[in-house]
């Protein structure tokens, strides 16, 4: 029996919204404390590493969506902006 790999697939997400998610993030990232260098290192990678994947398929995915908010989220609570 082989695998169903739709089954495996993420559900599409607005590539749009992503693409300025990773905008929004990438602006925001030089004014994370010091304290969060590490954070924001982390932040940084991750976000250029889902931009690029978004753009080199030209398409996004919700788990791409999902792991974008979930950082904004992150970085929002350091620069204070929850």
């Amino acid at each position: 029996m082989g695998v169903n790999v739709n089954k495996m697939r993420s559900k599409p997400a607005d590539e749009g919204e992503c693409i300025q998610l990773c905008r929004d993030i990438l602006d925001s990232i030089d004014d994370v404390p010091d304290a969060g260098a590490d954070f924001a290192a982390g932040v940084e990678e991750t976000t250029e590493g889902i931009m690029a994947t978004i753009e080199e398929r030209g398409r996004a995915t919700e788990n791409q969506l999902k792991a974008l908010r979930n950082m904004k989220a992150g970085l929002d609570k350091w620069l204070g902006d929850d």
